[in-house]
């Protein structure tokens, strides 16, 4: 099993407004959520890989 980081974001918004529309700071709690349940797939080829994405 693949270990990721989390990525440290205390949601301060500094990062906003992103010039592309993008909604980083949820991004980044929705990734660090992922990660903290087991629920990033290792490949295209992994079982959860559908489900998860």
């Amino acid at each position: 099993m693949v270990q990721y980081p989390t990525i440290p974001c205390n949601d301060c918004k500094y990062c906003m407004p992103c010039p592309y529309g993008l909604d980083i700071p949820a991004i980044l709690l929705h990734y660090n959520k992922c990660v903290n349940q087991g629920n990033v797939p290792e490949s295209q080829q992994a079982e959860n890989y559908r489900e998860a994405r």
